[in-house]
């Protein structure tokens, strides 16, 4: 954990930028950069975090994503499901 010195070194450098991007939490960014409360760090960075609607669409991706994968493609061999060929 960084105080002092180390955290000015990193908020100059992008450190915090690259911290949250990493998927740090509000508190944990909010130690290693040494501000006083989490309060402090929201301000200044909040606009890095993921919203919910990034969160959602990163889950949607992944889900259709796992669906679109072989959709469509059938071989030589007719695929059965529940006893009818596909």
């Amino acid at each position: 954990m960084a105080t002092g010195g180390s955290g000015r070194r990193l908020r100059r450098s992008g450190g915090g930028r690259g911290i949250v991007s990493g998927g740090a939490s509000v508190k944990q960014v909010q130690l290693v950069l040494g501000h006083a409360s989490a309060v402090i760090t929201l301000r200044i960075y909040a606009h890095l975090w993921p919203g919910e609607e990034d969160r959602t669409r990163a889950v949607m991706d992944a889900v259709l994503g796992g669906l679109r994968t072989g959709c469509g493609q059938l071989s030589g061999t007719t695929r059965e499901s529940a006893g009818q060929a596909a």
